[in-house]
């Protein structure tokens, strides 16, 4: 048994199954010490998220126009971070990321920017009530499972709700224990 198959048995609802990556950039926003294979892990320093612009290494956005040739300069080289241009991402995690920077409104406008059509974002914040979203004096916002929804279309508060091109495909309260209750969400770019 899989844990939709208990779930349908448990609550007699369904749950959906998440998406993979589509095939091409993938990025880990505010990776810290959980750096993913395959992805560009983007954290402070290199990468100051509250200036709210993505930003990817000169390299891959050399071989992103230039897709069947060598990067010219020897790997020694090093690169500089520049704004990713429009569409080019196929996956986004971020994970413990959201809850850290002031507006994170305008930091998913950016990652629905820098995500092509059918790209995916996968998103882990801690939900309000449990202490892991109080336990951090860096936390500046906390969450809860109707946020999204509420972002992106709330029949009573049209402010900041137009030009959103993010769907939710999955959005669940999860937890071991209470105390470290946790949205784990899937928004996908139309």
């Amino acid at each position: 048994m899989d844990i939709q198959q208990l779930f349908a048995l448990g609550m007699k609802r369904e749950v959906p199954q998440l998406l993979d990556f589509p095939k091409g950039l993938v990025l880990n926003l505010g990776a810290g010490k959980h750096v993913l294979p395959g992805a560009l892990n983007l954290d402070y320093p290199q990468w100051d998220a509250e200036n709210y612009h993505i930003e990817v290494t000169d390299r891959i956005r050399w071989q992103h126009r230039n897709p069947n040739r060598a990067y010219p300069l020897p790997a020694e080289a090093g690169d500089m971070f520049v704004t990713c241009p429009d569409g080019i991402v196929a996956g986004i995690h971020a994970y413990h990321f959201l809850e850290h920077v002031r507006d994170p409104r305008r930091m998913l406008r950016e990652m629905q920017r820098v995500l092509m059509p059918g790209g995916v974002i996968n998103i882990c914040v801690p939900h309000y009530w449990g202490s892991m979203a109080h336990h951090d004096l860096d936390h500046k916002n906390t969450y809860a499972i109707d946020t999204w929804s509420n972002t992106f279309s709330a029949p009573w508060y049209t402010k900041d709700r137009e030009g959103w091109k993010l769907r939710i495909h999955f959005n669940m309260l999860m937890a071991v224990t209470e105390r470290n209750a946790a949205i784990l969400t899937q928004l996908v770019k139309e």
